[in-house]
């Protein structure tokens, strides 16, 4: 099964770092001033990143119940 990493709107980004601070296996980070993925393959989709985004910058566009994944 493949999974989508969340999506990042750049025209939303103000590039605060709260997403980053949050995201407990250091996925995301700055590049060039830009909100990129550093470590994609250590996403665990907890959604944390989307949560904590004042601007809604940072969305997920799947959905995790028990043990079934809908995207």
């Amino acid at each position: 099964m493949e999974w989508a990493l969340p999506i990042i709107d750049e025209q939303k980004c103000i590039a605060c770092g709260d997403c980053i601070a949050v995201c407990p296996t250091n996925v995301l980070g700055f590049r060039h001033g830009k909100l990129v993925y550093c470590n994609p393959h250590n996403c665990t989709f907890c959604t944390l990143c989307e949560q904590i985004c004042p601007h809604k910058a940072v969305r997920c566009e799947f959905v995790i119940t028990g043990n079934e994944w809908k995207g």
